[in-house]
């Protein structure tokens, strides 16, 4: 069952998730581009807390509490996605972050793309199959339709345990600490990004 608020989360719903630890985040857009396209929903999940879904109107004071805390980790799965958006949008930058994108191409550097992707990686995971079908294109900024908040949630409701088995994965071919740094490095990443600079390491 989620919850959907208009704007921003209430207080105590941000206080739960800051207090859980950890916390699974993602964001459906009008579009692809940060710069053209806006953000129309942002949805968090844990556990003990449930299923939130934001629909994004302006500044969102609670949910930015929530994304800036520093002892609470935000688990995204193509995080410089999100954090493009979010950053652009309510102006803060997002700390203690992980992907569990980035986390599958440390992991197997060898399989192609697609199999990097949310929809493979539960699959091969976690045994969990997901239909994305129409709804990942269509229409976030009006009211929510079931078929949407059902979508909206499964994009969150696995990320968790994802995470725990891909880092479990890293830590046995000694990559978890490549993941951590590379984890950091994602919301400079973004600044950049957003300041309209190319590729800074570039000669």
């Amino acid at each position: 069952m989620a919850s959907v608020f208009t704007q921003d989360l209430p207080r105590d719903v941000a206080d739960a998730f800051i207090g859980a630890g950890q916390v699974a985040c993602d964001t459906e857009t009008t579009g692809l581009d940060w710069r053209h396209d806006r953000l129309a929903i942002c949805q968090l999940y844990h556990p003990s807390v449930g299923l939130a879904i934001v629909r994004m109107t302006g500044p969102a004071e609670q949910l930015s509490r929530v994304l800036v805390a520093e002892d609470l980790t935000k688990v995204f799965h193509h995080a410089p996605f999100d954090l493009r958006f979010l950053t652009h949008a309510l102006g803060v930058v997002p700390a203690e972050i992980r992907c569990t994108k980035v986390a599958s191409k440390l992991l197997r550097p060898e399989e192609p793309n697609n199999m990097h992707s949310l929809a493979a990686l539960l699959s091969n995971i976690l045994d969990v199959h997901l239909d994305k079908g129409a709804v990942r294109t269509s229409d976030w900024t009006g009211e929510l339709t079931d078929e949407q908040l059902a979508y909206a949630g499964n994009d969150v409701r696995f990320l968790l345990p994802l995470l725990d088995a891909l880092e479990d994965g890293l830590r046995e071919v000694g990559r978890a600490a490549l993941f951590d740094e590379c984890c950091h490095f994602l919301a400079t990443r973004v600044e950049t990004e957003l300041l309209g600079l190319q590729d800074v390491f570039a000669y």
